[in-house]
């Protein structure tokens, strides 16, 4: 995603009142958290969508002591405790209205995992170590893979990289039920290079299903108008859903969890 877009989406956030401001500002802050409290080395070699890696870029929107703060705030989150139900993923998931996040999963105890403008290695990298560790989860909704196609990477590619993903899922939630969504369409026309990207990545996610053990659930149809843009009431960037499509998004997943195979 391009960095005007993430700070739209941040505007965005806040409209849709998914964070409000304090009405005190505390005089004794807490000490800034550094990327080397969460990160003491990188991996050998170059990053790749299958390998993990932590976020070594700072972005204007997000530099990396922001990115380590919410890591620790993830595996600090009190809903931990109680946590059923879990969303993994980048800022499509960490965006979610506060209203619909309530409204729609509030009885199913969830948990949000999302970090913005992460890719698989970056998720990767995060369940390796510890965000899942001592949960006890029986659904898990994963979103990932946008990003890395909007940073060049292949279908093929990105495909290994949330394999990779639910592979470490695995390992650490065995008993869990994996909804995997289709990855979201994006930019405003059908033809765009990155939407047909999207397009044949999920052709792969979904011939890969059966074989992955999980649940795919595609939505692309519902996101977009009849000739297969997408509208800026939907998506106002072109990426990032807007409340009518959070809304949608978490019908979709309600029905889901409603299914018979669904313990949740």
């Amino acid at each position: 995603m391009t960095h005007t877009r993430f700070i739209s989406a941040l505007a965005l956030f806040l409209l849709l009142g998914c964070a409000t401001l304090p009405s005190k500002v505390n005089s004794e802050k807490a000490a800034p958290i550094k990327w080397s409290e969460c990160v003491t080395s990188l991996p050998p070699g170059p990053e790749k969508p299958n390998l993990s890696y932590p976020r070594f870029q700072d972005y204007p929107w997000m530099g990396r002591d922001e990115w380590c703060k919410r890591v620790k705030d993830i595996q600090a989150d009190p809903a931990r405790k109680t946590a059923q139900l879990a969303f993994l993923g980048d800022s499509i998931t960490q965006m979610w209205p506060r209203k619909e996040w309530t409204q729609f999963f509030g009885s199913y105890l969830p948990i949000k995992m999302g970090i913005g403008g992460d890719r698989t290695q970056n998720l990767l990298w995060r369940i390796q170590n510890g965000e899942l560790r001592g949960l006890s989860l029986k659904t898990m909704v994963l979103l990932i893979g946008t990003n890395n196609l909007g940073a060049g990477d292949t279908p093929p590619e990105a495909l290994k990289g949330i394999q990779h993903v639910i592979a470490a899922i695995r390992q650490e939630q065995p008993q869990a039920r994996i909804i995997l969504m289709a990855i979201f369409p994006r930019e405003q026309s059908p033809k765009d290079p990155l939407r047909l990207k999207v397009q044949a990545t999920n052709e792969l996610l979904i011939a890969k299903a059966k074989d992955w053990n999980v649940d795919v659930l595609d939505i692309g149809a519902q996101l977009v108008e009849e000739d297969g843009s997408i509208s800026k009431e939907m998506m106002g960037d072109f990426v990032h859903l807007t409340a009518k499509g959070y809304q949608i998004w978490a019908g979709a997943v309600i029905a889901a969890l409603k299914e018979t195979k669904s313990s949740i």
